[in-house]
């Protein structure tokens, strides 16, 4: 009678193989490697030496491991591109207040009298000098 029971309950179960190999081939074809090896590997402890599940186990494990996606790299590129140009454009030098660049003497001039607490003759006549100029 035992007997009995476990075979009725067992037989549903030997027969699920067909849908664990189709669950696991859906999973693979998506992408899912992990969960289609779980159902493949449970097809072979359904049906031991089912080729089909051999064969779809063997091409994922010999496919190599896409954790990075091509439009993940395109991102990363672009990021670093625009970082890159930002860079470049935001270092002009410094600008006088009509918006264009400070001659080469005047930042001499300017860092001069930072740099002695005070403005010098010198850097003042350069700064005068460089005035007509601009």
């Amino acid at each position: 009678m035992t007997e009995a029971i476990l075979n009725c309950c067992v037989s549903p179960l030997q027969n699920a193989w067909p849908q664990h190999f189709q669950l696991g081939e859906i999973l693979k074809a998506y992408g899912h490697h992990q969960e289609a090896a779980l159902h493949l590997r449970h097809v072979l402890e359904l049906k031991p030496g089912h080729a089909p599940a051999l064969q779809a186990l063997r091409d994922m494990e010999s496919a190599p491991d896409a954790s990075v996606h091509g439009f993940t790299i395109v991102i990363i590129v672009l990021l670093a591109v625009g970082v890159v140009g930002w860079i470049f454009t935001t270092a002009d030098g410094p600008k006088n207040s009509e918006g264009s660049e400070l001659s080469t003497e005047h930042r001499h001039a300017v860092a001069a009298s930072k740099g002695t607490g005070g403005t010098s003759s010198l850097s003042k006549m350069r700064w005068k000098h460089n005035r007509r100029f601009l």
